[in-house]
C-alpha cells in the first residue's frame, strides 16, 4: 500500500487544524496534570499557550507551504483557480504561523496580540466561507469542512482563555 493513499495520512491532511486541536488539547491537559501536582496549574494559560503552538501556530504553517509551495494541491480540493492570491493567502497564514509559535513562549500582551490577529483571520476566512456557501447556494451543515469549524471555534477558546487570565498569572516556559 502507498503510504500517500492511507487513510490515516489522507485524514490527517485533510483535517490537519483539527488533529492539531487535539493534539493541543491532549498536552494542556497533561500540563495540567503535571502542574496540578506542583500546586502551580493555570489551565487557561496551559490551554492558551498549547492553543496558540499547535492549531494557530503549526496549523498555520502548513498552510503556508501548502499555499505557497503546493497550490495545485490545494487548488484541486478547493476547485478553485490557482494565481497569485494563493501566495499572498499563504504569507498571511506564515504570519499568523510564526506569532502562534513564538506566543506560546512570550508575555501576556503578545498573547493577547495573537489572539486578536488570529481571530481577525480566522473569522475573516469563515465569513469569506459563508458568503461563498451563499453564492452557491450550498449553505449547509455537510458543505462545510473541519477547517471552517476550526477557524470558528478556536478564535473562542483563545478568546475565553486570554479574558480569564490577568498579566502577572504566565505560567513561566523555560524550555
Amino acid at each position: 500500500m502507498d503510504w500517500a493513499s492511507s487513510n490515516w495520512y489522507v485524514f490527517i491532511v485533510g483535517h490537519f487544524a483539527f488533529v492539531m486541536f487535539i493534539l493541543a488539547l491532549i498536552l494542556s491537559g497533561l500540563e495540567w496534570l503535571i502542574q496540578k501536582a506542583r500546586h502551580r496549574a493555570n489551565f487557561p494559560d496551559i490551554l492558551l499557550r498549547w492553543l496558540l503552538l499547535f492549531p494557530v501556530g503549526v496549523a498555520s504553517l502548513y498552510l503556508f507551504i501548502m499555499y505557497s509551495i503546493f497550490p495545485n494541491a490545494i487548488g484541486s480540493a478547493e476547485s478553485l483557480a490557482i494565481g497569485n492570491v494563493y501566495f499572498s493567502y499563504g504569507i498571511a497564514n506564515l504570519c499568523i504561523g510564526l506569532l502562534g509559535v513564538f506566543a506560546f513562549f512570550q508575555s501576556y500582551g503578545f498573547r493577547a496580540a495573537t489572539v486578536l490577529a488570529t481571530t481577525v483571520w480566522l473569522w475573516g476566512n469563515v465569513i469569506g466561507q459563508i458568503f461563498q456557501l451563499l453564492a452557491r447556494h450550498s449553505l449547509g451543515l455537510m458543505n462545510v469542512d473541519s477547517w471552517f469549524w476550526m477557524s470558528l471555534i478556536i478564535p473562542i477558546l483563545l478568546i475565553i482563555c486570554i479574558i480569564k487570565l490577568k498579566p502577572g498569572e504566565l505560567t513561566v516556559y523555560n524550555p
